[in-house]
This record gives C-alpha cells, structure tokens and sequence, in this order.
C-alpha cells in the first residue's frame, strides 16, 4: 500500500503535468503582459473616442465621424482580445488560446491599416500654397487693415492693446511641414508593425507550446 501510494506521488496527473513545463510558463507570462497592455490601451482609446465621438455629433464633417466610429470599433475589439488573452493565458484552454490568436491577428491589422491610411492620406495631401502677401499697415499707428469681407486683418502683426498675444507670423513657424508629417506617419506605422509583429509571435509561441504539451 506504501508503495502503491508513493508511486501515485511519483506520478501526477498528465494533464497537469505540462503546466510546469519552461516553455509553456514563460509563453503564459508574456502573453499575459502584452494582453494586460492591450487591453489596459485599447481602453483608454474607448473612453477618448467616445468623448470625440459626443463632440463630433454636434460638429465635424461625416468623413470624420465616421473614421471615429471605425476607431472606436477596433479599439472595442481591441478590449475583447485582451480580455480573452489575459484569460487564456490563465487557463490554457487550447480553445481560448485559438480564439486569442486569430482575434489579435484582425485587431493587429485593423491597426495597422489605420496607421497605413493615415500615411496615405498625408502623404496625397496637396502641399501648402505660397502664402498671401501681407498687407502695409494703413497707418504709422495701427497695425491692423480693414477688410469689408474680412473684417480686421491682423496678420501683419500683434495687437498692440495685448503685448502677450503672438503675432500669426510667429505661430506660422510652429506649423510641422508636410514632409514632416509624412515622417511623422512613416515612423508611427514603422513602430506599430514593430509592436505588433512581436504580439503575434508570443501568441503564436503559446499556441504551438500548448498544442505540443497538452495531452490529447
């Protein structure tokens, strides 16, 4: 009987067993890490596109609103994946496994084709015009010119009643030129077929570790 019972200590469940295996623990931690960042953003994105998304009710054109309700969409499946990979990294049902993995391959690339349209659409922009010419000051004491369509024009300079305000020559220089947006969208898609790449391949690797391990 002491025997018996040792050798049943000796031998545990096979079907636990695999659990302890290296490769299955680390594949569940980082899935598990990059579920809880998933989920933890693609929250936050809900709650700012829904604020947007109040405010463009009452204003913005419909090619807007409709690039937001597609943003918030993605990023409510974005809640749905990271919720089920925080869970499948938890219980390692081959079947949570499977839909975390196919789920983050259409969020990751949802994402990625909004980073890409973003680049386009920058990109086939028409470049800014050349500026107008500015006006001359009607007067040695006013800055400001009269326009009956315009109203005053205060591009020549700041209003001298407000020694703080910036002149619009001034903020011109702050305004990012298109190559510099294009840069800007190159790299923001660069890193996020980066960020995303690296997702499928811990997703991917807990798969195949649980596939392999799991007793069948």
């Amino acid at each position: 009987a002491v025997d018996g019972a040792a050798g049943n200590d000796a031998d545990p469940d096979p079907s636990l067993a695999f659990l302890h295996d290296m490769e299955v623990v680390e594949a569940r931690r980082r899935v598990r890490l990059l579920a809880s960042i998933l989920l933890l953003i693609s929250g936050l994105n809900v709650v700012t596109d829904f604020v947007e998304l109040v405010n463009f009710v009452f204003k913005g054109t419909m090619a807007e609103l409709l690039r937001l309700v597609f943003r918030l969409c993605v990023n409510v499946l974005g809640v749905y994946v990271g919720t089920n990979g925080v869970k499948a990294s938890q219980t390692l049902n081959e079947q949570a496994v499977f839909k975390y993995v196919w789920g983050l391959v259409v969020v990751g690339m949802l994402y990625i084709s909004n980073d890409l349209w973003m680049l386009i659409t920058v990109a086939t922009a028409a470049p800014d015009g050349p500026e107008a010419p500015v006006p001359e000051p009607t007067s040695a004491h006013s800055d400001y010119e009269y326009s009956p369509n315009a109203g005053w024009d205060d591009d020549v300079g700041a209003d001298p009643n407000q020694p703080d305000a910036i002149s619009t020559d001034d903020a011109a220089e702050f305004t990012p030129s298109q190559a510099t947006l294009v840069n800007q969208a190159c790299m923001s898609l660069l890193i996020s077929v980066m960020i995303w790449t690296l997702c499928f391949y811990r997703a991917f690797a807990l798969r195949r570790a649980v596939r392999e391990r799991i007793p069948r």
